[in-house]
């Protein structure tokens, strides 16, 4: 009979149960691959096999891979070493910024250690996210950016991260985000609705009906706004309260003067604020 501590198998019988010199027999025990076998790519085993001489005596074995040694029988097994990066994105009503949900998945069969994120835009590199992420588990983390001004002239975000872990055994294992974990599409969002602020950066307020005017298109979507212009020390040259787009630089020599403008898309939302430079020429080629 057989012994084999690791099937669980105890006094395993043989067929057939005699053997004649120069005869063979045969046992089967099965054993279910666990997670540490699978994170240590292979399983190794040994066998104690023992029987009773005609005389009375016991002979015994101890397993090998042939007659001639007692070597652990050693199987392989198939390691499969993945990870999924998706990220989605929720922007706030203001447009002002953008809730990144992260969700970390192992795909693989083997167990995954030091799971970090990286994300430049968001100014993340190498940030840990979790020590041990086994086979088919998930973990996520939010992170909070604030739209840059030229995110919000843009009006929208695009953005791509990517996760890195080491697997069992130490190979390492990557994914760039997708919307899905099957794909690698970048997380675009779009900051608010309606047409984007388009803030010129030179006028020409000369009368030859031209750019004559401080012009912001997609002003008249916002239902309030407030511009202040100020020198370059600072000091307030035009103030205005729901501002019309007819500022014509009056009195003033040019140069290159600086502005603040904020709005607002409605009563309950907050106020956008968007900074800037804008130049006033008199003479243009234009």
């Amino acid at each position: 009979n057989i012994n084999d501590a690791l099937t669980g198998s105890t006094a395993l019988a043989l067929s057939p149960a005699v053997l004649a010199p120069g005869a063979s027999g045969t046992a089967t025990a099965s054993y279910i691959i666990k997670q540490s076998d699978l994170d240590a790519g292979a399983v190794s085993n040994t066998a104690t096999v023992t029987g009773t001489a005609p005389d009375g005596g016991t002979v015994s074995d101890v397993s090998g891979t042939a007659q001639t040694n007692d070597m652990p029988t050693f199987t392989q097994i198939s390691s499969i070493p993945s990870i999924t990066l998706v990220k989605t994105a929720v922007v706030s009503p203001d447009g002002n910024s953008v809730s990144y949900n992260f969700v970390f998945t192992n795909t693989g069969n083997i167990t995954l250690h030091n799971v970090s994120l990286t994300d430049t835009k968001l100014g993340i590199s190498g940030r840990a996210i979790t020590a041990t992420l086994a086979p088919g588990q998930s973990t996520s983390v939010k992170v909070l950016y604030t739209a840059t001004p030229a995110d919000k002239t843009a009006n929208l975000v695009t953005n791509t991260a990517r996760a890195d872990a080491v697997a069992a055994g130490g190979a390492t294992v990557s994914d760039v985000s997708g919307t899905a974990q099957d794909n690698d599409n970048p997380t675009v969002i779009v900051l608010f609705d309606g047409e984007v602020l388009n803030i010129p950066t030179l006028f020409t307020p000369n009368g030859d009906g031209r750019n004559d005017r401080f012009e912001i298109r997609g002003l008249d979507q916002y239902l309030q706004n407030n511009l202040i212009i100020v020198n370059r020390w600072g000091n307030e040259v035009y103030k205005q309260t729901d501002y019309k787009n007819d500022w014509l630089g009056e009195g003033l020599n040019e140069g290159t003067y600086y502005y603040v403008l904020r709005v607002k898309k409605n009563t309950t939302s907050n106020w956008l604020t968007y900074k800037g430079y804008i130049t006033l020429l008199r003479t243009s080629n234009q």
